[in-house]
């Protein structure tokens, strides 16, 4: 959504309405946090990125031991599906992995950067119980 998108569904609510999030995972409402918007860069993974998962994909099946090289014909087959799997998720950004160092983003993510705005939910001091435990939120 955009801010103008944003803005024009704010304008239909009431001057004096009070705006809250609704979170779905505990089915209740949250205020807005204190901090107000919240910036993020997002990344793309890059082609490197599929073609090594998809090498992966090849040694688990065929070689736990990595000690095989992957034949040719298998390679140029790997490199097609890591194409076709980059073609497929090329719109899609999401946060860099926390477990990865900056300095090898360039073997992960391609160099574009996508800034993110979100507005984040605000603690609401109440906890949901069900089946598989607690959350507090």
């Amino acid at each position: 959504m955009t801010k103008l998108e944003l803005f024009k569904m704010l304008e239909k609510v009431p001057d004096d309405s009070e705006i809250l999030f609704y979170n779905g995972l505990v089915q209740d409402y949250q205020p807005i946090d204190n901090e107000g918007v919240i910036e993020r860069d997002t990344y793309r993974h890059s082609k490197i990125y599929w073609e090594n998962g998809r090498k992966m994909d090849w040694y688990h099946k065929n070689d736990t031991s990595f000690n095989k090289k992957i034949p040719d014909d298998k390679l140029l087959i790997i490199k097609k599906q890591a194409e076709e799997d980059y073609q497929e998720n090329y719109n899609e950004f999401e946060e860099a992995n926390s477990f990865l160092e900056e300095k090898n983003y360039d073997k992960w993510y391609d160099p574009e950067v996508k800034k993110l705005f979100a507005i984040q939910a605000g603690a609401a001091n109440k906890t949901c119980h069900d089946r598989l435990g607690s959350i507090d939120y």
